[in-house]
């Protein structure tokens, strides 16, 4: 393990005042499951963990693998606008939802090696890529999409009954280096915060929460490890539906169609645009 170099680069979600909440409040007292090695991929030196995790999380249901790369440069060049490292959970749930996820057989234009390559020299190659390209891995990716999403309040049942829903959360938290120095059972606060990281949270036992990380199998327990909600908590939490949504998501999806709902829209960027020149 200390030949492994781990990024993290997971940012904040952006506010957006449309986004629904998702709090259901009965749960076990055990669910989930911890997920297989065969699921579990690696970012390498790279800080795409938004991507991969939503990814995997997507290959979970369509039992397809997708191309981390091709989540990441959309929401580079669609949602987050810039080509700085690091991107957010609601950024990477966008694009599984307005755009898809595309299978990584469809993928040619970078390898999992290009994963050790600096970030730098990373996101060039994903610039190189042509728009028209692009566009044309959009109408493969239009097949294998997210219908619905909502956040879910960090509390201990109603992430236990999201997991109990969907399988798994897509979670993000502040870490430091105890993510990788003995010992990592359980997860620890950070004493030094070095960054955000995304992972999904796949199984839950009382107060004791279990992750599957993108960091590789030789990470901790097959690449999974396990925290304590009372003593480390999430700083977010996001619930995705491919297929039975609740009436009441499905309202929310149908009223942003409407003319009042893309009026709203409209707000929102304008919200999100006045806060960036603040």
């Amino acid at each position: 393990m200390t030949n492994i170099s781990y990024s993290f680069s997971a940012t904040p979600s952006p506010k957006d005042l449309r986004t629904f909440t998702y709090a259901p409040t009965k749960a076990n007292v055990y669910g989930g499951e911890k997920w297989e090695p065969e699921f579990i991929e690696h970012q390498h030196k790279v800080g795409i963990c938004t991507a991969i995790s939503t990814t995997m999380r997507a290959r979970k249901h369509f039992n397809i693998k997708f191309s981390a790369e091709f989540q990441y440069l959309c929401q580079k060049k669609f949602y987050d606008l810039n080509w700085d490292e690091g991107s957010s959970i609601f950024h990477a749930i966008k694009v599984g939802k307005n755009i898809g996820f595309l299978p990584e057989s469809e993928w040619t234009f970078t390898t999992e090696q290009d994963r050790y390559l600096p970030y730098n020299e990373y996101i060039e190659k994903l610039k190189a890529i042509p728009d028209t390209e692009i566009e044309r891995l959009k109408t493969i990716a239009n097949k294998y999409k997210i219908k619905a999403y909502a956040n879910v309040p960090v509390d201990r049942d109603f992430i236990a009954n999201a997991i109990d829903e969907s399988g798994s959360l897509l979670s993000r938290f502040v870490v430091g280096s105890e993510w990788w120095m003995p010992p990592i059972e359980p997860l620890r606060n950070p004493l030094t915060a070095l960054g955000g990281h995304a992972v999904n949270n796949t199984k839950y036992s009382g107060g004791s929460f279990r992750i599957a990380n993108s960091w590789g199998t030789d990470w901790a327990d097959k690449g999974t490890a396990y925290y304590l909600l009372n003593s480390y908590t999430p700083t977010e939490n996001w619930k995705v539906w491919f297929e039975n949504v609740p009436q009441e998501i499905q309202n929310q999806v149908e009223s942003r169609a409407t003319i009042i709902g893309k009026i709203m829209d409209l707000l929102q960027q304008i919200i999100v645009l006045v806060a960036k020149l603040a």
